[in-house]
């Protein structure tokens, strides 16, 4: 069955900086819109709070970030390279990274524990693992 990914619209709201996102994944003979399953993870570290929906089997997460090391909220979109480590941003999210002097290096799954890793290099602290943690309670197939 051949999918199309439709990527509608990346809108950055000039004050909160945060995106939206749609999303349609159709199947190519009917045009009807298809589940898309997702998994919902968040961490904290050096006051900075990431919530994270990861979208495993299409290779994408949407990321928040929130705190005020950062001055306030990031959100974007970020793909993950065919070695499921690397990790592409989008670019309004590469752009706002960059101007706080981090960067994010890598992501990785810990199938022993149910946890991402974000591997972040960081001005004064260098380099961090932020661990997001899996909430089971908001785990669900949704339609977008």
């Amino acid at each position: 069955m051949a999918l199309f990914i439709f990527f509608v619209a990346i809108i950055g709201h000039k004050k909160l900086n945060t995106p939206t996102t749609v999303i349609t994944i159709t199947d190519s003979h009917t045009s009807v819109p298809l589940p898309v399953s997702s998994e919902k993870y968040s961490g904290y570290m050096l006051g900075v709070s990431c919530d994270c929906t990861l979208y495993r089997n299409n290779r994408y997460a949407s990321l928040t970030l929130s705190g005020i090391p950062i001055g306030g909220r990031l959100s974007g979109l970020a793909w993950f390279q065919n070695d499921r480590r690397t990790v592409v941003l989008d670019p309004e999210l590469k752009q706002a990274v960059a101007r706080r002097r981090t960067e994010i290096q890598q992501a990785y799954h810990n199938f022993n524990d149910d946890t991402l890793h974000i591997i972040l290099k960081l001005p004064v602290f260098g380099t961090k693992s932020m661990i997001l943690y899996r909430n089971t309670n908001i785990q669900h197939q949704a339609s977008l």
